[in-house]
């Protein structure tokens, strides 16, 4: 359920934020710039304050004696930029609304990259979100993370103002960390503000102007690897040898950022002299929001009727049963749809994903199963994986036919990851689009009875029919 429809609001012209869906994070991510460029009366020149706060970061850097924790400037610069991720926002990479990141890492992540760019000669960063050019470990999910925290108190005013709009929507006081960054005694101030409830975590809920997300960073690797290989592409055939754009990896970016700062300036001037966008939450093309709240919605008005208590048996039929939900839900009640877009083209895996997510993620809950998504583990990352204690688990891999991968996930991907983790059972759905997609994967199910009899584990093939333009219910004869 989004936060519009619990607290029942009719979002008008002025109600311009962003509707979160409150059980889960939406796979958006906020963009600074499209902060910088925007004209909102209640964040005009707030880039500013991010421009400020990494100067001085830069200072600190520029101070250290040594570039370890025996150095107490140091340590107050790693302090500085510990930006755990907003949860109250329901916004980026998470399993929940719990947050997922690791701030500690991430920490490291920055003055990394911080150090690596004052080694090539920066003395300071123009456009912050350039120290992802400086570290593999900074992308979008971090430069949200960081824009999130550093204008924190820009968000909570904003929320706040909605909150004077909406009288219905319950609220009470909660403690916010990173409120904002205090220099004199250079620390991060904790502060208790009156946020709206989320009633799914008993948490805070922080809104955001639907203006400010993106589905990716405007500024990042990829926009640099693009740039340079359109604009200066015989110097990096010359200096670095790389024949295709593909070669380009994410430290070969960092070689060409660091050897060419005058490149990256020129890159800064060039993205950032064009009139950018916000992500088109109605069209939804990465199929990151819709199928979520759709989903969502389908879910709570057709409630699962599942026994309380599993043994290995039942956990195994409820396993199957919430399988048969997806599959009925994409079928027969229009959620083809959600993974299609307007221009007749079919949206990426993920939404299939999230779809899945959204579908069982509350009976899970009511039945104290564990639904963790990407799992990674060994050689073997699935999707999903159910759980209730050791003896009760399965894992779920959710693929398209289309996938050019596709066939490592019934052959590689799966069996390893029920070899590592010694689950008995694994389900691999697959989503077919088309004719050809059927044709793909007719030898699907000899292909997973052979590979169960190999692993001596049992994996089950389901084949979901998201072929568009279904006849109606009612021309069915």
């Amino acid at each position: 359920m989004t936060f519009a429809d619990f607290y029942q609001i009719e979002q008008t012209r002025d109600d311009d934020w962003f509707d979160p869906i409150l059980l889960t994070d939406t796979l958006l991510f906020i963009d600074p710039l499209l902060i910088s460029q925007s004209t909102h009366p209640l964040f005009v020149d707030v880039y500013d304050d991010i421009t400020s706060f990494f100067s001085k970061v830069f200072e600190l850097a520029a101070r250290c004696a040594v570039r370890n924790d025996k150095d107490l400037i140091f340590r107050i610069l790693h302090k500085m930029v510990l930006f755990p991720e907003v949860e109250e926002l329901c916004l980026g990479y998470s399993r929940s609304t719990k947050g997922s990141g690791s701030a500690k890492g991430f920490a490291e992540d920055i003055v990394k990259a911080i150090f690596n760019s004052i080694d090539a000669g920066l003395e300071n960063i123009d456009r912050f979100e350039n120290i992802g050019l400086f570290s593999t470990g900074i992308g979008r999910d971090r430069i949200s993370d960081i824009t999130a925290n550093i204008l924190k108190k820009y968000f909570v005013n904003y929320t706040q103002s909605i909150l004077e709009r909406h009288p219905q929507i319950s609220s009470r006081e909660f403690t916010v960390k990173n409120f904002e960054y205090n220099f004199k005694i250079n620390r991060w101030i904790t502060k208790k503000i009156v946020l709206p409830i989320n009633p799914y975590n008993n948490k805070g809920v922080i809104l955001c102007p639907k203006i400010f997300l993106n589905d990716d960073s405007f500024l990042s690797k990829d926009s640099f690897k693009d740039y340079i290989w359109d604009i200066k592409n015989q110097d990096v055939r010359d200096e670095f040898s790389f024949s295709i754009k593909a070669e380009i990896d994410k430290q070969s970016i960092i070689n060409i950022a660091k050897k060419h700062l005058d490149w990256v300036k020129a890159y800064n001037t060039f993205y950032t002299g064009k009139n950018w966008t916000e992500y088109n939450l109605e069209k939804d093309k990465a199929g990151v929001y819709l199928p979520l709240k759709e989903s969502f919605k389908y879910a709570d008005a057709n409630p699962l009727k599942i026994k309380d208590a599993f043994d290995n048996n039942s956990f195994h039929e409820f396993s199957i049963e919430l399988i048969n939900y997806y599959q009925h839900f994409i079928e027969n009640n229009s959620g083809y749809k959600l993974l299609w877009n307007d221009d007749g083209k079919y949206k990426k895996e993920e939404a299939a994903q999230l779809i899945f997510v959204a579908l069982i993620k509350s009976f899970c809950k009511a039945n104290n199963i564990d639904l963790t998504k990407e799992v990674n583990l060994g050689r073997g990352p699935v999707d999903f994986r159910f759980s209730q204690g050791y003896e009760n688990r399965a894992s779920i891999e959710v693929k398209l036919a289309k996938n050019s991968h596709f066939w490592n996930g019934v052959k590689l991907q799966l069996p390893k990851y029920l070899e590592v983790e010694d689950i008995k059972i694994g389900y691999f759905i697959v989503i077919c689009y088309n004719e050809d997609d059927f044709k793909k994967i007719e030898n699907l199910e000899n292909e997973c009875t052979r590979v169960s009899k190999e692993i001596k584990r049992e994996i089950i093939p389901f084949i979901v029919d998201a072929t568009n333009h279904k006849p109606s219910a009612s021309k069915l004869v």
